[in-house]
């Protein structure tokens, strides 16, 4: 499959990611905040936002999304070096309660990110397990995640990564926030593609 055939299959990938749930890691060091919102659900659509996030994911004022745990979506909800297992639990939890109230397929909105702060303070190796047990929830839920970092794609980080992940999507904003994505290993990228708000 070449380039052109793999854009014109991107948005058949992503409503499959919307129905059946799953998880999209975003890399690189600009551009995330477009995508982000996107990812997070338009404002005219109702959503359940979960966010696990030592900084802010997105600018502030994310407006008339339904936040998880008493505070906006897109604010900071907690100190700069969490407690790994206290962190998991908690974003486990809110997921869970979520599901038992039954959604609708892509109501559930996870954001996690960005990851840089827990693989630095916690390791690789303790982060991965947290990440895969998030997305096995979300999919359980037919929800959709996205995790960000600022490691580039081909980076050490992101190929331990990405295996976890159903898609990754590389982002920057030159001149404009754009995006490439990669599924499988034997799908080819789908070359830049603009971020639209």
């Amino acid at each position: 499959m070449t380039v052109e055939p793999a854009m014109t299959h991107l948005p058949g990938r992503l409503a499959g990611l919307k129905r059946c749930g799953g998880g999209v890691l975003v890399v690189g060091t600009d551009g995330h905040d477009a995508l982000c919102r996107r990812f997070r659900g338009d404002a005219a659509t109702e959503r359940r936002v979960v966010t696990l996030s030592p900084e802010n994911c997105v600018p502030g004022g994310e407006r008339r999304r339904r936040a998880v745990g008493g505070t906006a979506a897109g604010k900071d909800e907690g100190p700069a070096t969490p407690r790994l297992s206290r962190l998991g639990h908690d974003v486990l939890g809110r997921i869970d309660t979520l599901a038992d109230r039954g959604l609708d397929a892509a109501e559930l909105r996870v954001c996690i990110g960005p990851l840089d702060c827990l693989v630095e303070t916690a390791g690789l190796d303790r982060t991965a397990p947290l990440l895969a047990a998030i997305l096995e929830r979300t999919r359980a839920a037919d929800g959709l995640a996205h995790a960000h970092t600022a490691a580039a794609y081909r980076s050490d980080t992101v190929r331990r990564l990405e295996p976890l992940f159903d898609a990754v999507v590389e982002v920057d904003a030159d001149p404009t926030p754009r995006q490439r994505w990669h599924f499988a290993a034997d799908d080819p990228e789908t070359g830049w593609l603009p971020v639209r708000d």
